[in-house]
């Protein structure tokens, strides 16, 4: 394993803008048709990851702000999706509102992060550290979460796929797997940071009273709401902008 490492992190990743991108309409355009039994089973497994991602934000922002991270997780369940209308959700516990402010604000700012990180580091040669990064987050998940049956079954297979790969004779192969890996990884993210645009606008506009980030921040400031869903919007389109422009190139 420790002879494994440094071959790891040297092996190169190539990226495909078109694949990306295919990835991104895939997965918006699953999502505007999860009513369907089919599509709403295909908008869970594309989907996991990026609400992972989300949920994250708001984990990693509390945590890192003085806050206590309670609980992460990611719906599974149809039924209750539909029941609940939540994909997924953080339970934080927050000791200012400062800390909550900090909070709620990174749910929609580490998906374009997130996204802008995986293509910097693969554009300057460090992308399987960004893999390493992703693994890492996840299994902080799979602690923290109190929902672990899923979570722990992508665990043994993540740890049994990268036990076969460190005793294969021949690196290269795990090298188009990590490659497979990153293209998903950015797609889904790149279709999540679209998508999310797409809601914050909607949500921003809604005549009702939707609870979501947005109306949080707006309660713990009295900022408009319009003000972060700028903020948030801006911050997509350059992470979308700096995709394109980096590997278009």
């Amino acid at each position: 394993m420790i002879q494994f490492l440094p071959k790891f992190l040297s092996e190169p990743i190539q990226l495909s803008l078109i694949v990306i991108v295919f990835i991104a309409l895939i997965y918006v355009f699953v999502h505007h048709r999860r009513q369907q039994p089919l599509m709403s089973l295909i908008d869970i497994i594309l989907g996991y990851f990026p609400i992972l991602i989300h949920e994250m934000g708001h984990v990693v922002a509390n945590k890192l702000s003085g806050g206590k991270p309670k609980d992460l997780v990611v719906v599974w369940r149809r039924r209750e999706r539909l029941e609940t209308g939540r994909q997924g959700y953080a339970i934080t516990g927050s000791k200012s509102s400062w800390n909550q402010f900090i909070t709620t604000l990174f749910g929609y700012l580490m998906p374009p992060i997130m996204l802008i990180l995986g293509v910097w580091l693969k554009h300057h040669t460090f992308g399987p550290v960004f893999l390493i990064l992703l693994i890492l987050m996840f299994l902080y998940y799979v602690l923290l979460t109190s929902k672990k049956f899923i979570p722990t079954i992508i665990l043994i297979v993540m740890a049994v796929a990268l036990y076969e790969v460190t005793t294969a004779p021949n690196i290269h192969n795990f090298g188009q797997i990590t490659t497979y890996i990153y293209h998903l990884s950015l797609g889904t993210l790149l279709g999540e940071v679209a998508q999310s645009s797409i809601t914050i606008f909607l949500l921003t506009f809604s005549r009702g009273h939707q609870e979501w980030d947005g109306s949080q921040l707006r309660q713990l400031t009295k900022i408009p709401t319009l003000f972060f869903s700028i903020v948030w919007i801006a911050i997509n389109v350059y992470a979308v902008m700096y995709t394109f422009t980096i590997l278009w190139s």
